[in-house]
């Protein structure tokens, strides 16, 4: 790489970090009060340096981490069976694409499912940044070589990156600033590709000497899209030692492999805001009261003295301790008043706990806790009440939900895919060099539909997500129950008026009502099988018409033969 690009790149990093400047010293506050954690001189946080001596409340800890849990558990329920992938409406619903997508989903589970890949503790810290410092990102680093989990899902706070959004509002531009000991570095970029002085350390033995380096990820502008390399990806990806502006390593990308969200945004903005800094004035002001409250219940316990200035008290030394005696000599004043009384300077604090609760409270709906957890167990509600309000409470997140959904969940589930259909674990083309490889190992191979094939080699959508999850039910709980009423509605006029059940699809209906409900898909049967199903029903029930009929012909036969036997013995 040019010395140009370089000192580009370093120009942006700059700009970036000035531009970042600003929100610091928020950030500062939120690590010091939210998370108990101060920041070192170069704004990356370090876990060794707490604040537990300045801080006297922990409400939004707390707070933070409840609803950091409770949202994880809306939006990622079950793990990865919080979702299903499916063919899209133009691709035929048959049995071979049913199959084949049942065979996606396990593969894709069992990746995003084991322990060692991370999602569910990546999802966890995530959530913990979004709640303090509204924005944060997920890591989907593909793993070369480890052919049973490929993946490695990794959170990446914004405390130590700097970005910048593309045309289409979305975060496609990430300044990593890290510090890694030289016993790392060799192992992630090789002694080789280390600078002189730290090739120098590591030989001397000295590898926990830190080196900062700058990971740079962002639109390759720059490239030739007919060329296959790495370095003509649509992403690059570049390992920068500053100290020295030495390239450690660059490849490139397909995709964004780290997608950044936002808890809210104001437009214009690029980082995102929190409830932590909505709530922050609540949060000082209730640390300042719990640290006044200290400070006089202390002043209760052992109050302050007043002693007289014209005797001696124990030799100028007044033991206050349980048990302890001190002798006074007094003059003048033996019957003017005590020698010595406590100064009483603390009045009433029940006041003060009543705004301490009322602070908490206010400070456990900044981080929406009253609509995430349900304190009502006083009042008697009827289930369309009860249903009635957790709607509510949902469509007040429904715009937090969709913007995880749309800035991390679905990019993870779809950068999960891509990587394994790369990497042949989700079924291989007939006839490709794939196909053969498996065949030489003894292995069956799962063959891709060629009509999904095609819709690839065009440049189509092969598959559409569907999410499980009581967030997504919450954000289409309208349109189910519109279903539901309307569904009801036509049953119940049906009596009066059977024609009416003529409008209805019922086919869609149990369908849309499945996918709406949150139900896997795999419980509704494709439409080929349905078809099949029904026409044997109707081959079987043509049959026993058929059946039915000889019965009653061969019935009218013998009554007639019987008639008009009886009709020859007459006339006989």
């Amino acid at each position: 790489m040019a010395s140009s690009r370089i000192d580009a790149i370093l120009h942006r990093f700059k700009t970036l970090k000035s531009r970042k400047q600003t929100l610091i010293p928020l950030y500062e506050l939120i690590s010091e009060y939210v998370y108990n954690r101060k920041y070192d001189g170069y704004g990356i946080p370090n876990a060794g340096i707490f604040a537990d001596e300045d801080i006297y409340d922990n409400t939004a800890q707390r707070a933070n981490g409840i609803m950091a849990n409770v949202m994880v558990n809306n939006i990622w329920p079950n793990g990865p069976r919080t979702f299903s992938v499916g063919r899209t409406w133009d691709t035929p619903d048959t049995e071979e694409i049913k199959k084949y997508f049942e065979f996606v989903n396990q593969q894709m589970y069992s990746v995003m499912d084991n322990t060692r890949a991370g999602l569910q503790t990546a999802f966890d810290e995530y959530m913990l940044d979004q709640g303090a410092y509204g924005i944060s990102g997920v890591y989907v680093e593909e793993k070369e070589t480890d052919p049973v989990v490929p993946i490695r899902y990794k959170s990446w706070g914004i405390k130590d990156m700097l970005v910048d959004e593309g045309p289409d509002g979305l975060i496609d531009t990430i300044f990593s600033e890290k510090e890694m000991s030289i016993r790392n570095a060799v192992r992630v970029y090789g002694l080789e590709n280390l600078p002189s002085f730290a090739r120098e350390l590591y030989k001397n033995g000295e590898v926990e000497k830190p080196l900062k380096i700058l990971h740079v990820i962002e639109p390759r502008l720059e490239r030739d899209p007919k060329k296959k390399g790495a370095k003509d990806m649509p992403i690059a990806s570049i390992h920068i030692e500053l100290s020295t502006r030495k390239i450690l390593k660059e490849s490139g990308l397909e995709e964004m492999p780290v997608f950044v969200g936002r808890f809210s945004k104001v437009p214009g903005e690029i980082y995102g805001r929190s409830p932590a800094m909505v709530a922050m004035a609540d949060i000082l002001e209730i640390n300042a009261v719990r640290e006044a409250i200290s400070i006089a219940t202390e002043k209760q316990l052992d109050p302050p003295l007043a002693v007289y200035d014209d005797g001696a008290l124990g030799g100028g030394d007044i033991d206050t301790s349980a048990g302890g005696v001190t002798v006074f000599s007094v003059t003048g004043r033996l019957n003017t008043g005590k020698p010595i009384e406590p100064i009483y300077t603390v009045g009433e604090l029940q006041s003060s706990y009543t705004h301490i609760d009322t602070l908490k409270e206010t400070i456990n709906n900044h981080f929406y806790l009253d609509r995430l957890l349900d304190f009502n167990n006083e009042t008697r509600m009827t289930l369309g009440e009860a249903q009635l309000r957790n709607a509510l409470r949902g469509q007040s997140l429904g715009a937090f939900y969709a913007r995880q959904e749309n800035e991390v969940v679905t990019p993870v589930i779809e950068r999960t895919f891509n990587i394994l259909l790369k990497r042949g674990r989700l079924g291989v083309v007939s006839g490709s060099e794939e196909e053969i490889e498996l065949i030489s190992r003894g292995i069956q191979p799962v063959y891709i539909p060629d009509v999904l094939v095609q819709k690839m080699l065009n440049g189509d959508d092969i598959y559409e997500i569907t999410y499980l999850s009581p967030a997504k039910r919450t954000m289409q709980s309208e349109e189910l129950r519109g279903i539901i009423e309307t569904a009801n509605f036509a049953v119940g006029v049906a009596p009066a008026n059977a024609e009416i059940l003529d409008n209805i699809d019922f086919d869609k209906l149990i369908s849309r009502v499945a996918k709406l409900s949150g139900a896997p898909m795999e419980l509704i049967k494709d439409s080929v099988t349905v078809k099949g199903i029904r026409d044997a029903r109707a081959q079987q029930q043509q049959q026993l018409m058929q059946l039915e009929q000889a019965r009653q012909q061969s019935e009218i036969g013998r009554n007639v033969a019987q008639m008009n036997a009886m009709q020859g013995k007459e006339a006989a």
